[in-house]
């Protein structure tokens, strides 16, 4: 029944650890509509790859025609459809409108023929590598050859115009590498439009499995971080993920030579479920390699190791402080009587203090209602200039101690329906950082206003980030090589709250020593 074939191992491999990446990415967050369009994205092509490996995995034209159906009843066609709904989700336009019907109206009828009446527009050919089927040189092959190419083109055109448009209209530097890295990405998947060379009875390779799978893997990497990378920090790093890979093949290859290369030469009826049993446990062990390394960047023994610093600084150094002046207060008393200013001075230290550690508890329960999805955001309708008076009465006699002079520029601005408490906590972690990190100069808040959002900028001439320090500067825990101050939680959380809102944020710096500035949006609602 079936036969050993290289080609057709790769492809039931890639399919897997594409369809396994794909859940991976849904189960991080089934309610947001791009991981469930990726996953479409991720399941389509699986049929695809799959189904087609198949075709070379079996002994008789028969079942590879068998295969074939499979393939176009239950996905191959609905692959533009997927990266189509995926652009427009990525780029937040509607998953809805006279498009998204057409495409899927096309999906549907380019099944038909394909499912029906394989035997009247397509034949299957042998190559040196494996089997693989050719629109038949007949009006019916040709007629449904441009019936699948036409649209096909047409919709991957859409999907590539609107991630061009997203770049084009990005309202930061940080988004506009985003798009850039889903460009190169999507551009690298379609390399396996290459494919229909070989349909068209051509002795092609087709490697249009291997293209779709690094496009998935580069997409899922940067949805499970939450962020894009830019692309020379990926190429930087991508040796690191061959070298995984490298080291799980050479596990999984001898054990599959030992085990294939006996088993499918007696292959029988009763041995198929041993044999894919196999090739699943294989190709989902070498699926752990992107997924691995994606979660080995964020949890690595280097940033757990920063991490710890970070959380031992907030709660060791007020926790040191109160301790302190609990025993010279006890100390005191046990010998003589306590003078009132030194009382005073004591139980201040000691109120500061606390208040930090409550400030920190208050920050990391935050962020456990980030990490569990659970934002609450209720929103009415404030000035934005009350919340930003009163945050810069807070942090005033900071600023004024370390001879940092605070600036506001705002126009006349129109009440918005926010979370107050939420975009003050936003505000209140910006200016915060702006005002620890400068010790000179000054902090200018500005707040711009259009029909459609709000500008909100927080500009200081303190030290500055370097540039290899700003692609994490939103990870949770992540601190700069050069700080040691804070939790690094702080911006994780402002980042949620404004995502929450439909914003952006956004950081930009010229380097050590140049200053920074922190600017998110509000759409006006």
């Amino acid at each position: 029944m079936f036969r050993y074939n290289t080609h057709g191992l790769l492809g039931i491999a890639a399919g897997i650890i594409d369809i396994a990446v794909g859940l991976v990415v849904l189960s991080r967050n089934p309610k947001s509509q791009i991981n469930r369009s990726f996953f479409f994205v991720t399941y389509a092509p699986f049929v695809w790859i799959t189904t087609f490996a198949f075709e070379s995995l079996v002994r008789t034209n028969d079942a590879a025609f068998f295969w074939q159906r499979v393939a176009y009843a239950s996905g191959v066609p609905f692959i533009p459809l997927a990266f189509f709904t995926f652009s427009r989700a990525w780029t937040k336009q509607r998953l809805s409108g006279p498009s998204i019907w057409t495409a899927f109206c096309w999906s549907v009828t380019a099944s038909i023929p394909m499912t029906f009446y394989t035997h009247q527009v397509v034949g299957m050919e042998e190559y040196s590598w494996g089997r693989f089927p050719y629109f038949l040189p007949t009006a019916g092959g040709r007629l449904y050859a441009a019936y699948v190419l036409i649209p096909f083109f047409f919709f991957a055109f859409l999907s590539a115009r609107n991630f061009y448009l997203g770049w084009r209209h990005a309202s930061s530097p940080q988004e506009r590498r985003q798009f850039k890295t889903l460009l190169i990405g999507f551009t690298i998947a379609h390399v396996g439009v290459s494919d229909f060379i070989t349909g068209f009875h051509y002795d092609f390779y087709p490697c249009g499995y291997i293209s779709l799978s690094i496009f998935i893997s580069m997409v899922a990497y940067t949805i499970v971080r939450h962020q894009f990378l830019e692309i020379n920090l990926l190429l930087q790093k991508i040796a690191a993920i061959f070298l995984i890979y490298a080291l799980l093949i050479a596990i999984v290859t001898p054990l599959g030579f030992i085990f294939l290369g006996h088993t499918l030469s007696t292959l029988n009826n009763d041995q198929v479920a041993h044999v894919l049993a196999f090739c699943f446990i294989c190709a989902v062990f070498i699926s752990m390699g992107p997924l691995a390394y994606a979660y080995l960047t964020r949890t690595s023994f280097w940033l757990r190791s920063k991490s710890s610093t970070g959380l031992t600084h907030e709660l060791k150094s007020p926790l040191s402080a109160i301790e302190s002046s609990v025993y010279v207060l006890l100390q005191t008393q046990s010998r003589e009587t306590i003078s009132t200013d030194t009382l005073k001075s004591y139980l201040g230290i000691i109120d500061r203090n606390a208040q930090r550690l409550r400030v920190f508890i208050n920050d990391l329960l935050r962020l456990a209602q980030i990490q569990n999805d659970d934002l609450g955001i209720t929103k009415t309708n404030v000035d934005l200039n009350d919340i930003l008076k009163d945050v810069i009465e807070q942090y005033k006699p900071q600023a004024q101690q370390k001879g940092v002079t605070l600036l506001v520029y705002a126009d006349n601005l129109r009440k918005v329906e926010v979370d107050q408490e939420k975009i003050r906590q936003t505000i209140s972690n910006l200016l915060s950082n702006a005002v620890k990190f400068s010790d000179h100069g000054t902090v200018q808040i500005r707040i711009k206003s259009t029909e459609c959002e709000y500008t909100i900028s927080i500009q200081d001439q303190g030290r500055g980030i370097p540039a290899a320090d700003i692609e994490r500067i939103f990870d949770r825990f992540y601190q700069g090589r050069h700080s040691v101050q804070g939790s690094g939680i702080g911006l994780t959380i402002a980042k949620a709250w404004v995502e929450a809102h439909g914003g952006k944020i956004w950081v930009e710096s010229d380097g050590e020593g140049k200053g920074t500035t922190v600017t998110f949006t509000l759409p006006c609602t």
